[in-house]
């Protein structure tokens, strides 16, 4: 038995003198952790919606003007050739 005074030792004392009721509590978190990585959903190829794409052009020197009809012009005509499967 661990005798003690002072502040903040209460925990300490039951968790050293109930030793088997820690470790069942061990053991429920263990199982608990288990059962639950277990229930959980999991997909190789989740659903992507690729309606929407991004186009980041940099073009050092031009004006946005310039870079809309030298660049994305012509990357917006390609990707809108572009099939969908």
């Amino acid at each position: 038995m661990i005798s003690g005074k002072g502040i903040g030792l209460g925990p300490l004392k039951f968790i050293l003198n109930n030793s088997i009721v820690i470790n069942l509590l061990t053991v429920l978190i263990l199982g608990l952790g288990i059962f639950c990585s277990l229930d959980i959903r999991r997909e190789a190829y989740p659903p992507v919606d690729l309606d929407i794409i991004d186009i980041f052009t940099t073009y050092p020197g031009a004006s946005p003007k310039q870079v809309e009809s030298y660049v994305v012009s012509d990357r917006k005509r390609t990707a809108a050739m572009v099939r969908r499967a």
